[in-house]
């Protein structure tokens, strides 16, 4: 391991299809497997990137699916929020042959961390 990071992910949730009255299939990618209670869905699609979700979840491939809450945002006539689990910082484990710190920090400006400004969304860190 030559680095580890932490970074706000966005906010996560529960999209079902607007067409569906009852869903009983469910996309998800492995990262976010305890969110929703599984064995409420008859069928467990799991998918290896929350865009992946989003596309197969928009085609009709499953009822609902697990991903980001934004896709709901986008399109507002397929897409509807049946849960939200809210924001998720990711941590970040990078292995290397080398380090790239070499005595100043690497990062990004994010303002909201160290202060009250708002952060994006409206929430209050």
């Amino acid at each position: 391991m030559v680095d580890t990071f932490l970074y706000p992910a966005k906010e996560m949730a529960l999209l079902v299809h607007a067409d569906v009255a009852e869903p009983r299939s469910l996309g998800v990618v492995p990262a976010a497997m305890g969110y929703p209670d599984l064995t409420q869905w008859e069928t467990v699609v799991q998918e290896p990137a929350n865009p992946i979700v989003a596309r197969n979840l928009l085609a009709g491939r499953y009822d609902a699916g697990v991903t980001l809450a934004e896709y709901a945002d986008q399109h507002p006539d397929a897409l509807r929020v049946l849960d939200r689990y809210g924001e998720v910082d990711t941590t970040w484990v990078v292995y290397g042959r080398r380090r790239r710190y070499q005595g100043e920090l690497i990062g990004h400006r994010i303002p909201w961390l160290f202060t009250d400004e708002p952060v994006p969304g409206g929430h209050v860190a």
